[in-house]
C-alpha cells in the first residue's frame, strides 16, 4: 500500500509573524517586570532619548543637562498631579543612576520588536482579510495598542510613576497578548483545534473564561498594590520599607 499523505501541520508566514510578535511582548512583559522590580522605571527621565541622549551616559558627568527639557518634565508633571517644583536639575542629577538607566534602556530596547513584528503582522494581515476579515482586525487592534502603549509609556515617564498610569500600561500590554495569540491560531485555513464532545467544551469553554478574567485581575491588582507600596514609601519620605510596613 502506498504510504499515507500526512497533513503538514506547520505554521505559515502570518503565523509566525504573530507569534514572533506575541513572543516579543512576552520578553518585553518579562523585562518590564525586572524595571519594576529594581525601581528603574525613572531610570531615563525623558522620551524617547535616555538623559537626552540616543545612547546614555554611564555616569553623571557625562549629562549635558542644558539639552534636558526642564520646563516640559515640569510642566507634565503638573499635569499628572506631580509637583513640578520636585523636578530641577540638581533633584535629576541626584537621581542619576547608571544601573537604573541601563535598564530602562534595554526595557525600551526590547519594546523594538515588537513594534516591528506588529507591524509585519498587520501588513500581512492584508492578505487575510477577504477569508478571515476577524484576524485583519485583530492584527490592526494589535498593532494601535502598540502605538498606543507607547505613548502611555511616555506619560509614564513624565508622571513620574503616577498611580493608574502604570497599571493602564500593563492592561494594554496583556490586552495586546490576547489579540496576537488570536492572530496566531486563527492565522490559517486549519486552525488546530481539540476534539470534545459539546458538554465538556462547553464546561472548558467556561473554565477558561473564568480563568482569564482571572488572570487579568490578578495582574491589574498586582500593580495596583505595588502603586499602593511606592505612594506609602514617598509618604514615608522613602525610608526603608521594614520602619513603616504594618
Amino acid at each position: 500500500m502506498p504510504p499515507r499523505h500526512r497533513r503538514r501541520m506547520g505554521m505559515n508566514r502570518f503565523q509566525k509573524l504573530a507569534t514572533a510578535a506575541l513572543v516579543s511582548v512576552l520578553v518585553l512583559m518579562f523585562v518590564g517586570a525586572i524595571v519594576r522590580v529594581t525601581g528603574a522605571g525613572m531610570g531615563c527621565p525623558d522620551w524617547p532619548t535616555c538623559w537626552g541622549c540616543i545612547i546614555p551616559p554611564t555616569k553623571v558627568e557625562e549629562v549635558d543637562f542644558s539639552k534636558l527639557p526642564i520646563v516640559k518634565f515640569q510642566n507634565k508633571a503638573k499635569r499628572m498631579g506631580r509637583d513640578p517644583e520636585s523636578i530641577t536639575v540638581d533633584t535629576l542629577r541626584q537621581e542619576f543612576n547608571p544601573r537604573h538607566v541601563w535598564t530602562e534602556f534595554v526595557n525600551r530596547l526590547t519594546s523594538l520588536p515588537v513594534g516591528f513584528f506588529s507591524l509585519a503582522t498587520f501588513i500581512a494581515a492584508f492578505w487575510q482579510r477577504q477569508k478571515r476579515p476577524l484576524v485583519f482586525w485583530m492584527a490592526f487592534t494589535s498593532l494601535a495598542v502598540v502605538l498606543i502603549n507607547a505613548w502611555m509609556g511616555a506619560r509614564v515617564v513624565y508622571s513620574g510613576l503616577a498611580p493608574g498610569v502604570l497599571t493602564a500600561h500593563l492592561a494594554l500590554a496583556m490586552s495586546l497578548l490576547g489579540t496576537l495569540a488570536y492572530c496566531a491560531w486563527r492565522g490559517t485555513d486549519t486552525p488546530w483545534r481539540i476534539r470534545m464532545s459539546a458538554g465538556p467544551l462547553a464546561q472548558t469553554r467556561v473554565a477558561v473564561y473564568i480563568l482569564l478574567a482571572v488572570i487579568l485581575t490578578e495582574g491589574i491588582l498586582g500593580s495596583q498594590i505595588r502603586e499602593m507600596t511606592d505612594e506609602l514609601q514617598k509618604f514615608h519620605d522613602n525610608a526603608p520599607r521594614s520602619t513603616w510596613i504594618a
